[in-house]
């Protein structure tokens, strides 16, 4: 009997630690599929009327711009699967459960692109690092000094350089942002 309960033991440290990592490795696949349908109405949105939504150029919570999309097509606003995590990485904080927008200048022409932002939960959902003492975001509209994190990995300070990027893992700093 003991022998059985220390085999279930062994089992069970070696299977909870990767179940509480696949939580949030769904929730970053369901966050980026609710980027991708929101870009897509934000698009016919942009078709339709000759320009994005604009009525949040410092950055702004989706519910900003719901009549917008729904207009476009959207039946529903999707909401960040955790409800409550209000996150930072515009100029502006995200309302909790949302995601957040904002308007960009592309190729020389305001309001001709947008970027959606989501908080992740995971290194394999992020493509961003939000730091603490160098905030990137504060000019995302303009595009030119973003970098792209090719690799992201824990670590005890927080540092951009040859698109790695090493956070700190007990801050809430992962991103994953979209960008048209």
């Amino acid at each position: 009997m003991i022998i059985v309960i220390v085999i279930i033991g062994i089992l069970a440290a070696a299977i909870i630690p990767r179940l509480s990592g696949a939580r949030g490795r769904a929730n970053d696949v369901a966050r980026k599929a609710d980027l991708q349908q929101i870009a897509a109405a934000l698009v016919s949105y942009q078709i339709d009327h000759g320009s994005f939504p604009n009525w949040c150029s410092n950055g702004c919570s989706l519910s900003w711009i719901s009549s917008e999309l729904i207009w476009a097509g959207i039946n529903s606003i999707p909401t960040d699967p955790n409800s409550t995590r209000v996150f930072s990485g515009l100029s502006t904080n995200i309302t909790a459960g949302q995601y957040g927008y904002i308007t960009v200048s592309k190729w020389g022409i305001s309001n001709n692109g947008f970027a959606l932002m989501a908080g992740t939960e995971t290194e394999w959902g992020s493509n961003r690092v939000v730091t603490s003492n160098n905030v990137i975001w504060s000019n995302i509209s303009t595009f030119e000094w973003i970098i792209l994190c090719k690799t992201i990995t824990a670590g005890t300070v927080n540092d951009n350089n040859n698109w790695t990027c090493t956070y700190k893992k007990w801050e809430d700093v992962l991103r994953y942002i979209y960008i048209y």
